[in-house]
């Protein structure tokens, strides 16, 4: 009898110390309602901060950029220093890897526009000794290749030396004037100066104020020559003419001097620079004045003494 007391106070106690056991608590989760308020949060802050990831690409690329440049400056520079200060022949026709200039093949000819001998061949290229690696010709932000439309492989340069630069031939007789004599000087001047040689960048303007090569707009890009029209002192003339700069390093656009420095300019007015669509033979052209094409005009040359 007593045996049977123990035993049932012993079950007594066991069932009491289970029943005084902790239970689990209940598992918790998101309802469907806060998910989503989480998740646009998450859209809204990837809204905000991607914009400024793509400046900050965009920047470095721009400075990726501006080192291409500042290396082909130094290359023309250097190959000024070394035949007596003249420049390299620059010419509008050297459509033909067969063509010696300071950079052969024309960007708007898929037979030509992917061939980097081009570029780094001295047959072909005066710049060649200069600048070994084709990869310094390419813009990191132009997707541009073989046939318009984004088809085909890359094309291989992105860069144009300025038409006030350059000679015709071996003999250092200066290019032809071309596009830059659309609009005379102020008088008495009646032509703008063409560089044959450095050392003719005296007075106004000095090798720290001439531009050499600039970032051309992709649509606009054919030839190695940058085709500015002078402006005259008609504002009405200060307009995108022939061949047009680019924009797509934040609105600013990369520019080598022939004193071997580059520096990028921060366009005040990229409206009139058209957006790229990679549809090649893009001229320039507009009925409003534009004090970016000013400001080029100003590094370009000065009037012929």
């Amino acid at each position: 009898m007593q045996m049977r007391r123990e035993q049932q106070c012993d079950s007594a106690n066991r069932a009491a110390r289970i029943s005084k056991r902790p239970r689990p608590a209940p598992i918790e989760a998101f309802t469907l309602i806060e998910l989503l308020v989480v998740i646009a949060i998450i859209a809204i802050l990837a809204a905000l901060l991607f914009p400024v990831f793509d400046k900050g690409k965009q920047k470095a690329l721009g400075l990726q950029c501006m080192n291409n440049l500042h290396e082909i400056g130094l290359g023309l520079k250097m190959y000024s220093d070394d035949n007596h200060s003249f420049f390299p022949i620059n010419l509008a026709q050297a459509d033909s890897v067969t063509t010696v200039n300071w950079v052969a093949g024309r960007m708007d000819d898929p037979a030509e526009n992917t061939n980097s001998a081009a570029l780094v061949d001295s047959r072909y290229s005066q710049l060649a000794l200069y600048v070994k690696n084709p990869a310094l010709y390419k813009c990191p932000s132009d997707r541009s290749t073989q046939y318009p439309g984004l088809q085909g492989p890359p094309r291989v340069r992105s860069y144009a030396l300025s038409g006030a630069i350059g000679c015709s031939d071996l003999a250092g007789d200066p290019r032809g004037a071309m596009d830059l004599q659309t609009y005379p000087p102020p008088a008495p001047a009646t032509q703008w100066l063409v560089y044959a040689k450095e050392n003719q960048m005296t007075g106004a303007l000095g090798p720290s104020d001439v531009y050499t090569f600039v970032d051309e707009h992709p649509d606009s890009l054919n030839d190695g020559v940058f085709g500015n029209v002078m402006t005259s002192s008609d504002s009405s003339t200060w307009v995108w003419f022939q061949d047009i700069s680019a924009k797509w390093h934040n609105n600013s656009c990369p520019f080598a001097f022939a004193d071997g420095h580059s520096e990028t300019h921060r366009w005040p007015n990229p409206g009139l620079i058209p957006d790229v669509t990679y549809q090649y033979d893009l001229y320039g052209g507009s009925d409003e004045t534009d004090p970016d094409v000013q400001w080029v005009s100003v590094h370009t040359t000065i009037p012929a003494p």
